[in-house]
């Protein structure tokens, strides 16, 4: 993942952004049919696995462990902090 982040321009931003969606999306509300007005940064994402057949709490984890791999630059990035 380090590698994909480092060699293709806007991976690093989307997958960061991305992962806080779908923290903010899990926590607050787990309803599929809120994406497209609270959470709009999910809507391309709507038909997929990790939003409608994984539970809450994994997809939370998931998205931990990707921030944890990003650590490393996402504070070297003011648009993302």
């Amino acid at each position: 993942m380090e590698i994909l982040c480092e060699r293709i321009d806007g991976a690093l931003s989307y997958l960061t952004i991305t992962a806080l969606g779908l923290i903010e999306f899990s926590l607050e509300s787990d309803k599929i049919e809120e994406i497209p007005t609270k959470f709009e940064i999910l809507k391309d994402c709507n038909p997929s696995l990790i939003l409608n057949k994984t539970p809450a709490i994994v997809r939370v984890e998931t998205s931990l462990m990707i921030l944890s791999v990003l650590s490393y630059t996402i504070p070297e990035r003011d648009d993302l902090m």
